[in-house]
């Protein structure tokens, strides 16, 4: 099986998000739970920004585009099981409570 790239860019998606395999470059808002398997990649665009509003499960990478790509996670809950979590910012900014689980670097 070859790994295919989807990109989405701006708007949002209500959708849960569920990266299977592959590289999936995104920007914009993603209303619904997003969550990486072992292997897979989650990128968030060069010079743009990633919303998450629901639970964030990374088992894979979650990674920037570039010094610029940020994720603002609003969600309750995320989860770093994976290889790594490499963005040049990560903004907890959900109004409430959040908890940071998970034995990912």
């Amino acid at each position: 099986m070859t790994p295919r790239r989807v990109a989405l860019y701006g708007g949002s998606f209500d959708p849960p998000l569920h990266v299977l395999g592959g590289t999936t470059t995104a920007s914009g808002a993603i209303n619904g739970s997003v969550s990486v398997d072992s292997g897979a990649i989650l990128r968030v665009a060069a010079d743009s920004s990633l919303v998450a509003h629901g639970d964030v499960t990374v088992n894979g990478t979650l990674s920037g585009g570039n010094a610029s790509s940020y994720l603002s996670f609003r969600g309750t809950t995320f989860t770093n099981n994976g290889s790594s979590v490499t963005l040049a910012n990560v903004y907890f900014d959900g109004g409430g409570g959040q908890t940071i689980a998970g034995t990912g670097t």
